[in-house]
């Protein structure tokens, strides 16, 4: 008796199982696609940070305790970062920046890797224009319910 009951409702269960199953394993897939798009969207805040050479808005992005690499150098922290890209930006009119082949590599609900290239044009105070192909590779985790930089790696490849 006791062996007939256990196979009814495992009988009954299974469907439902199944489902829930299915509807768990749709979940990660509309997850993941939620945390490409948010990601995404602060990579275009970082570019329009540049763009407005306000290197403050970029580094309201980064968390204090994160790391910043550019062209080999690392700072000690992002404030020094902030301030070194204050300076450059002393000596820009104006810039513009364009991000392309970004991939996006969700490690987790709470952290996702960018990797990127953007080409970048910029007119200087005294009227050179200059223009330069930029590799970045940007961790993100989430904090707070936004998606903060915790670590930026940025360089510039010799030309060939």
């Amino acid at each position: 008796m006791q062996l007939k009951l256990v196979r009814l409702l495992s009988a009954a269960l299974l469907p439902l199982l199944l489902l829930s199953g299915s509807a768990v394993a749709a979940d990660p897939v509309s997850q993941q696609s939620a945390i490409e798009k948010a990601v995404l969207e602060a990579m275009a805040k970082i570019e329009q940070a540049a763009e407005r050479l306000e290197a403050g808005s970029f580094y309201d992005l980064a968390l204090p305790e994160g790391s910043i690499i550019q062209n080999g150098r690392l700072f000690a922290s992002s404030e020094e970062a902030r301030k070194s890209i204050e300076q450059a930006y002393q000596g820009i009119e104006k810039q513009e920046i364009t991000f392309r082949r970004q991939q996006v590599t969700v490690v987790s609900p709470t952290v996702a890797l960018v990797t990127a290239e953007s080409d970048s044009s910029a007119t200087l105070t005294d009227g050179r224009e200059i223009a330069a192909t930029s590799a970045w590779t940007v961790l993100f985790v989430l904090r707070d319910g936004q998606w903060k930089v915790l670590h930026a790696h940025t360089s510039v490849p010799p030309r060939q």
